[in-house]
């Protein structure tokens, strides 16, 4: 028997991405927030313009990717879920980040124990096949389940995304 294809996004589902760059935010001089503070999914566009090159700059440095804190209990879970699913780590790259694919990929292998071949990188996540597909960013989830009706999309929800969930808010 086959087991089912699971599909994990990694920054907002298993890496702590938010809490890294609102650490970056302060170390250039910006207003501490926290997820509670965010009212949508990109972050970047929530926080004043004169911020906004360092941050992009900083969150492209090497160490950055590699410096993400997974979230509580992911550990556990990821290893969990690989016995019972082949679970594969679909993540989008910062294509102009030149660390950023392998550091993303020594992160996921370090931090989860698994094998580089269960790592896709796509921006257009809704072309890679699974039964499962977990995302914290809602267009993500919703073009997937478009392309693959069969299957479960999950919206990982969080301060940040609660409001766009139906019967939620905007």
């Amino acid at each position: 028997m086959n087991k089912p294809r699971l599909l994990l996004d990694v920054d907002g589902v298993l890496a702590n991405f938010d809490e890294a760059l609102f650490d970056v935010l302060v170390e250039i001089g910006g207003p501490r927030y926290t997820a509670h503070d965010m009212k949508g999914w990109f972050i970047e566009d929530q926080i004043d313009e004169a911020f906004r090159p360092e941050l992009r700059r900083r969150m492209r440095l090497p160490g950055f990717c590699s410096g993400l804190e997974p979230y509580p209990g992911v550990v556990e879970a990821v290893t969990r879920l690989n016995t019972v699913a082949d679970v594969y780590f679909v993540t989008a790259a910062m294509y102009d980040a030149p660390f950023w694919m392998w550091e993303r990929e020594q992160w996921l292998v370090r931090t989860f124990e698994v094998h580089a071949r269960q790592i896709l990188f796509a921006h257009a996540k809704f072309l890679v096949q699974g039964d499962v597909f977990v995302d914290d960013r809602p267009k993500n989830a919703e073009l997937w389940h478009h392309h693959f009706p069969l299957g479960k999309a999950f919206l990982w929800t969080s301060p940040t995304t609660a409001g766009l969930l139906p019967g939620r808010g905007s």
